[in-house]
């Protein structure tokens, strides 16, 4: 997959270093300097232009994977699935035509140039049992570990040992339960259990002062109790 002109930001830490690195004009000029002292941190008159626009590149190379089997068991019948995905490459280029330098390999890691986290393997299984006006299901969701690395470098991100918990983010692991009844044929109730355990998300970021949570994937409500009353016409 290939996208041009994303709607993105270039990133005011990659403006600030490739300028710094390579001096280019276009980089450097959005960077707006205090008049009297030259600095450019926390000053009303000193910012760095970080605006969105159309003008990134994002390239993804994957596998995916769908199995499903049924069979009748027990006196009713057995259903399973398993869908995957295997990130070989996610590549996002925030400045193609200005300085090819800046292209980061997202795959697998946890920085702030590349948004939301991107694992190299996640799935969802179920398992479902129908007998009668009855069905059970459990699903199992699969998050792959990230790391934390710059992902222009290949360098450690951060040294927030908080934050850094032994380089990354273990992969994580949602258990859900649903069962369900139907009143004849056009009436079926739905009571069920996602995230059971209470998983709760991990802390995100590149330093303390950004502490927070991608929305790659991650339940952030921990244990969320449901149901429906779903009626056919």
């Amino acid at each position: 997959m290939f996208i041009e002109d994303t709607i993105a930001t270039i990133g005011a830490p990659t403006i600030l270093q490739f300028c710094a690195q390579t001096g280019d004009p276009f980089l450097c000029n959005l960077i707006v300097r205090n008049p009297v002292s030259g600095d450019i941190w926390r000053q009303p008159n000193s910012f760095v232009i970080n605006t969105t626009n159309n003008f990134g590149e994002l390239s993804a190379r994957g596998v995916d994977l769908g199995v499903n089997y049924s069979f009748d068991a027990l006196g009713g019948r057995f259903a399973a699935s398993l869908n995957g995905s295997y990130n070989l490459e996610t590549e996002f280029n925030p400045l193609p035509g200005v300085n090819e330098d800046a292209i980061f390999d997202c795959a697998g890691v946890i920085d702030p140039n590349c948004g939301a986290t991107q694992p190299d393997w996640r799935h969802i299984a179920s398992l479902r049992y129908s007998r009668d006006a009855y069905t059970i299901s459990m699903r199992w969701r699969h998050i792959g570990k990230l790391d934390y690395v710059d992902s222009a470098t290949g360098a450690a991100l951060t040294a927030d040992a908080l934050i850094r918990d032994n380089g990354g983010i273990g992969s994580y692991n949602y258990i859900d339960l649903a069962g369900s009844y139907s009143f004849g044929q056009y009436i079926e109730f739905t009571l069920g259990v996602n995230n059971i355990f209470d998983k709760e998300p991990p802390i995100t970021g590149s330093s303390l002062a950004l502490n927070g949570n991608s929305p790659g994937g991650y339940d952030q409500l921990g244990r969320f109790i449901f149901s429906s009353i779903n009626f056919k016409f």
